[in-house]
């Protein structure tokens, strides 16, 4: 699918009259040539002549006539000489010293051949011998070509029959009576030398010699063992090449009417051919060899008759293949003999041609596509060039695919094709420009053209109907006739826009280039005005001017644009540097990144292509090496290829992958840190096949289409531009065809709502208008697709950044918008919703399955849809039997007909029972049955069956004389509340329900709840007998005796024996209430207060009755005793802190010490064995403790044995395992059991003070301080974490730690290890301060 593009020619002069070899120094960047006589080199990068030498021809040096061999020793400055008189003459180029290293004096040299290592050098003789000798010129071995036998590695006989009963091709095998010999062809190559070749390994070589008159060939070893001989074929030519990769060897053959290139295998068999595009007597070639990385194959040939050819005598053919087929991508052709041409060494793509009268020509080619179209283009048919001969092969990969060798139609031309390319305007992307080696360039496009030429014919191939018309030739350019254009050094041709063309032509020395200009349509004004511009050429289809480029242009490109002025154009030359040429005003000016730094490549960055930005442009360079830049910055070190789509830029790896990179992270700017992680989150990758390149991406479609090494196309739809397409489709609200491409590349169907819910839902109507024009049974994928998660979130995150890059108060509220509506029940009602408005026929299936779908399917509403549709026509029966039959595929059949008896229809509950493939024994006596029952009773036994037990309680009550039954109901299966409401309107049955309530409440302890019905139906004694079981209802029970009017000492026997009990249960102010408002009885009030630490009711009570008398009877006393009390329960808090915190330290200290042995000398004591060292909370056994409790209490399996292990969780037994988590959970009681007590401390102190009492309150002061302040102080030993600041109670649940545990038993282990939120209540009075 590539082409050959030529990059850089180089001119030169060589003072030599004739070049018979030339040799290259890669390392010192010199080429060596020699004539019979005269050696001379050149620098490649100057262009200068740095030596020269004259071979010396006397003693003791012999008399010679011809040199037979050049070799440069790479490195080393030095050259090696053959000389046919048979010595081997060495030349130091820095000192100019000649050493005869060989002289064989018997027979002259016909040629010398070294290895690509230059370890071992063979010399052929006249005599058919080849002596091989080592670097240093020590004779190794000779062979004789001539000996009989086959070689080592002879073919075995296995008996599988002769050679002429095998199959052989179609043109094979002997028929009868067809003659055997094929007609003698005359022998046009008459060269009797013999030709050495290397494999590039080194390992091997074969030479090829005349024997019997007929050429053949033969393979060696390195060391000198005969392996194969090859077959003998008729005219076979004196050339040959072996691929350096080693599969094939190549010749010629000329048969009758046939001139083909025939390739062996390295065992001498003949494995294919093709045939050469002349006659077998046109030409002769001359020399076959492929460059270093085995891809392009040179062929050197002069013509038979130039005359006929239009006085070319010589040429070069560079031929590459691919899939198996050969291609002529380019054709040199001189007017002067090729006196010798070789490929570099090192550099795959240089090629160095030598012709008669010293020229010389470097070449440097590079492996191109022709692909049409750009990222912008809207129609393009995004075509593929490829160059064959004088033909170009099109194939419109946006309309078809078809592998290569084959093609959808080819442009058949005179000459050769040189150049190929197309235009880059959007409107114009399907329009071509081919040049050929006559210096036409033809334009080509689909537009109707009244343009003929006789140069120009069309021949379809495979060409598909309806699809594409054929391109038309509507405008020729001469070029032949511009004498100082020199149409023959023309390369980089570029089409920005459809009246301007760009290509490079190079000055005579080779020194500077210079930019050329086709205006096709003539331009106003004078251009030749310009700066360092002049014009050239002018007629009436179009002129040329030139402006001259300071350097060698390696590399033209251009961007998209639909005029001149939004054109950029970028030059890349060989120092590095990328300029910028204007199409407005024809100027040149480097070209900055967007810091204004100068971009700075290298010449190895022959692959350009530009990137328009909305802001600026930017240009891609991908290197000989797989670095690809974007401007100054590295993409990417393993690049492959690339490619520029609408909203990605692709790019291959090395590591066989496809990255889809952003656009706008190229929009970004540079300058920021970690761009290479940046891209790595923002681009998507998919795996590809070995050695996968990309070929061409149609602009507006998602397909992108590779080639594999062996040159077989693969086409692939990466998920980034699949999903980027359905982006752009469902913004433009064309959900139809949106859902035809997320089912063609299998993307979830949840991205029509999620890429944008309100929108979705605003458009239902259009959605389901547009899917149904498709095809019905999509809206029924799409709501069996349904989900409840946000795919945008999850498996389509990558292509939604915008939305995960939220903070933590935007995700809150996110999460809790989606967890007040159930995604999937919104779109099923919306679309419900919709589809109610449509002919119900027409969208019965999505309407069943939108009610399916649901969270909580409703199965009964999608059978009431179906009935309806039933009851309207009796034409829908084969409707409705279908989507029963659908039903029973999206519930189960048993399911569906337990609902199907939800609806009441027995017609439809036969129906469905009918379509679910039930037995009838099963169903229809139940069905019989029901249809002999009134209304009523018919529903109350489905509803029985379907265990609907208030539904049916409601069909019962309807029925007459059915409340007994009604009740047993009620009582069976406890539908007191539904009883309730469907009995509320007959105060009798209601008051019957409440009592069986009642009775229900008070089996169930419910006494107060039993009581208040049993009272509101009024049933008093019944709901005093109820109030009277719990103490609670102490003021029901009042309430009721008021009702019922009971006599005072009745009462007060009652009150007071409430009283009684609420001071046993230690509701002091409950009793107190009833002694003061129920029984008169005042001072009992106070008792009970003040029994109870209500210090102000009390003093308000004997103020409010005058019973100052007890302010010295029972208040102070109990004030003195109670602020005691506190003071000791206070300092033994105290007491127990400092013992636990001390104990606390020594176990600490104790891990501690263990864990260092266990580092210093690999064990220690205690249960340190598996701990971690170190953790959060200052002890070094939390996790292992924790984690050896859960374990052991998931294996509990009974009651005793968690019981026990619960005891051990929180052991405080010394060296116990869980001594530590002991500690930390008897101080969180004891802080807790502290701040509880802190609470009664003020109103303590404010009535010592109020009654005198300043002594007990200062100690009670002193007490309380003391120990609250040691409290405080100790949270930080005893917890070495802080809280979270600004938290309430729940802040400990937000703890990191705490997030970590998900059962509730390792949540309270961790929780030991959280400090308590200390909350102790203000107490401190300025009065008894210290």
């Amino acid at each position: 699918m590539k082409n050959l593009k030529l990059v850089i020619r180089e001119d030169l002069c060589v003072p030599l009259e004739t070049v018979k070899y030339l040799s290259c120094d890669v390392d010192n960047e010199t080429v060596y040539f020699t004539s019979n006589d005269k050696l001379c080199g050149y620098n490649l990068k100057t262009l200068n002549c740095t030596w020269s030498y004259t071979l010396p021809r006397s003693e003791p040096f012999p008399e010679f006539e011809n040199v037979t061999g050049l070799e440069a020793f790479q490195g080393e400055d030095r050259v090696c000489v053959s000389l046919d008189n048979g010595g081997v003459v060495s030349v130091d180029v820095e000192t100019s010293t000649p050493e005869l290293e060989v002289l064989l004096l018997d027979c002259s040299l016909q040629s010398m051949c070294w290895s690509h290592d230059q370890e071992i050098v063979l010399l052929a003789t006249e005599h058919g011998k080849v002596i091989a000798l080592t670097r240093t010129f020590d004779v190794i071995d000779e062979v004789d070509l001539h000996a009989e036998g086959f070689g080592a590695q002879k073919f075995l006989n296995v008996g599988w029959g002769k050679k002429e009963t095998q199959f052989q091709g179609k043109s094979g095998k002997l028929v009868k009576g067809k003659g055997q010999e094929q007609a003698a062809v005359p022998v046009i190559d008459t060269s009797i030398d013999v030709k050495i070749v290397w494999r590039g390994d080194g390992q091997y070589f074969a030479c090829s010699f005349l024997k019997g008159g007929q050429r053949l060939f033969r393979v060696w070893n390195r060391d000198l063992e005969l392996q194969y001989t090859s077959e003998v074929l008729p005219g076979i030519g004196s050339c040959f090449a072996w691929k350096p990769s080693g599969s094939f060897i190549a010749t010629t053959q000329r048969r009758e009417n046939v001139h083909s290139l025939i390739l062996f295998e390295m065992n001498g068999l003949k494995h294919s051919e093709f045939a050469l595009p002349c006659g077998a007597n046109e030409l002769i070639v001359k020399k076959l060899q492929w460059n270093c990385d085995s891809t392009i194959l040179m062929m050197m040939y002069e013509n038979i008759n130039c005359e006929d050819c239009g006085g070319i005598k010589s040429g070069i053919m560079l031929w590459t293949s691919s899939n198996y087929h050969w291609s002529l991508k380019q054709k040199l052709e001189f007017k002067s003999l090729v006196a010798t041409v070789q490929w570099d060494s090192e550099v795959s793509g240089n090629l160095h041609v030598s012709l008669e009268g010293g020229l010389y020509r470097l070449f440097t080619w590079e492996t191109c596509l022709a692909p049409s179209g750009s990222a912008a283009a809207k129609n393009d048919s995004s075509y593929l060039a490829v160059v064959e001969g004088s033909s170009v092969k099109l194939t419109p990969f946006a309309h078809v695919g078809i592998p290569p060798p084959m093609c959808c139609y080819k442009i058949h031309l005179q000459h050769q094709v040189r150049n190929v390319l197309f235009c880059q305007a959007p409107d114009h992307s399907n329009h071509m420009a081919v040049l050929t080696n006559n210096h036409k360039i033809s334009l080509f496009s689909h537009d109707p053209s009244s343009f003929t030429s006789s140069d120009v014919t069309l021949e379809k191939e495979i060409c598909i109907k309806n699809v594409i018309s054929l391109m038309e030739c509507y405008k020729q350019l001469e070029l032949a006739d511009k004498p100082q254009l020199q149409a023959n050094k023309l390369r980089h041709l570029v089409w920005p826009v459809p009246n301007i063309m760009l290509g490079v032509v190079s000055t005579s020395d080779s020194r500077h280039d210079f930019l050329v200009r086709f205006d096709i349509a003539r331009p106003e004004g004078n251009a030749g005005t310009v700066l360092n511009m002049e014009i050239i050429g002018d007629c009436r289809e179009f002129a040329l001017t030139k402006t001259e480029v300071d350097g060698r242009i390696v590399s033209l490109c251009c961007s998209s644009a639909v005029s001149q002025e939004a054109c950029v154009v970028m030059l890349l030359l060989h120092t590095g540097c990328v300029m910028e040429y204007s199409l407005a005003n024809h100027t040149l000016s480097p070209r900055c990144d967007e810091h204004s730094n100068p971009i700075e490549l290298t010449s190895s960055f022959t692959n350009t292509q530009i990137l328009s930005l909305p802001t600026r442009s930017k240009l891609f360079a991908l290197s000989t090496h797989g670095e690809l830049r974007c401007d100054n910055e590295v993409v990417s070190e393993e690049c492959t290829s690339f490619a520029i789509s609408k909203e990605f830029v692709l790019v291959t790896t090395s590591s066989h992958k496809l990255l889809s990179i952003p656009r706008q992270w190229f929009a970004e700017s540079s300058s920021g840190g970690n761009r290479q992680s940046s891209m790595a989150s923002k681009s998507s990758e998919r795996a590809l096949e070995r050695g996968s390149t990309i070929v061409i991406h149609p602009a507006q479609l998602t397909k992108v289409v590779l080639q594999l090494p062996r040159g077989n196309l693969e086409f692939i739809h990466p998920r980034s531009l699949v999903v980027s397409k359905i982006m752009r489709l469902l913004d433009a609200s064309r959900y139809g065809e949106a859902f035809v491409e997320m089912r063609t590349h299998r993307i979830n169907l949840n991205l029509v709502h999620d890429h944008s819910p309100t929108k979705f839902l605003s458009e239902v109507a259009t959605f389901v208008e547009q899917v149904l024009v498709i095809k019905d049974d999509y809206l029924n994928m799409f709501l069996a697709d349904l989900r409840a998660e946000d795919f945008t979130r999850s498996m389509y995150k990558k292509f939604y950044e915008e939305r995960n890059v939220l903070d933590e108060s935007a995700k809150f509220e996110l999460q809790e918008a989606e967890g007040k509506a159930n995604k999937v029940d919104t779109i099923c009602d919306a679309l419900i919703a919709h589809l109610n408005l449509l002919p119900t026929e027409k969208i019965l299936f999505p309407l069943v399955t939108a009610h399916v779908a649901k969270s909580s399917s409703e199965i009964k509403e999608a059978l009431i849809v179906v009935q309806k549709v039933g009851n309207a026509s009796n034409k829908n029966e084969d409707l409705v039997s279908k989507a029963l039959r659908y039903l029973t595929i999206l519930v189960d059949s048993n399911t569906l007909f337990r609902q199907s008896l939800g609806t009441y229809d027995l017609r439809l509950a036969l129906m469905v029972a009918q379509a679910s493939n039930d037995d009838p024994k099963e169903y229809m006596p139940f069905l019989n049955e029901l249809n002999e029952v009134d209304e009523n009773t018919r529903r109350y036994r489905i509803d029985m069956h379907l265990k609907l037990f208030a539904k049916a309680l409601a069909h019962l009550a309807r029925c007459p004389d059915k409340f007994q039954q009604c009740a047993d109901l009620i009582k069976t299966k406890e539908l007191y509340r539904e009883a309730l409401t469907i009995f509320g309107h007959d105060p009798h049955k209601c008051r019957m329900v409440c009592m069986f309530y009642s009775e229900y409440l008070c089996k169930n302890n419910r006494y107060k709840e039993a009581g208040l019905l049993l009272q509101r139906s009024c049933f008093n004694e019944m709901a005093m007998d109820c109030f009277d079981h719990s103490t609670q209802c102490w003021r029901e029970t009042l309430n009721v005796a008021h009702r019922l009017n009971y006599e005072k000492p009745v009462f007060e026997r009652l009150a007071k024996k409430l009283a009684v009990k609420l001071t046993e249960e230690n509701k002091f102010l409950e009793a107190a209430e009833v002694y003061q408002f129920h029984l008169s009885s005042p001072a009992e009030a106070v008792n009970n207060l003040v029994n109870g630490s209500h210090w102000d009711r009390a003093v308000s009570l004997i103020y409010g009755h005058n019973l100052l008398d007890m302010i010295e009877s029972c208040l102070k006393p109990t004030l003195v005793d109670r602020g005691s009390g506190l003071s000791d329960n206070l300092l033994s808090s105290q007491q127990n802190l400092k013992r636990y915190k001390h104990r606390l330290m020594i176990v600490r200290e104790n891990k501690l010490k263990a864990a260092e042995d266990v580092l210093l000398y690999g064990s220690g004591a205690g249960d340190f064995d598996s701990s971690d060292i170190a953790s959060d909370f200052g002890t070094v056994t939390t996790a292992s403790s924790r984690s050896r409790y859960s374990t052991m209490s998931s294996q509990a399996t009974t009651s005793r044995r968690r019981r026990k292990l619960e005891k051990k969780r929180f052991s405080l037994k010394p060296g116990s395992r869980f001594e530590e988590e002991g500690l930390l959970n008897v101080l969180h009681e004891l802080y807790r059991s502290t701040e509880k007590v802190s609470e009664n401390i003020s109103a303590l102190l404010s009535n010592l003070t109020l009654h005198g009492l300043d002594g007990e309150g200062k100690e009670l002061q002193k007490s309380a301080k003391s120990t609250i302040d040691e409290f405080k102080s100790s949270v930080s030993v005893i917890w070495p974490i802080s809280p979270p600041e600004g938290e309430g109670e729940t802040g400990f649940g937000q703890h990191p730690l705490m997030k970590m545990c998900s059962s509730a038993e390792t949540l309270e282990d961790v929780r030991v290890f959280l400090p308590p939120k200390l909350n102790f209540a203000k107490f401190e009075m300025h009065l008894h301060s210290l």
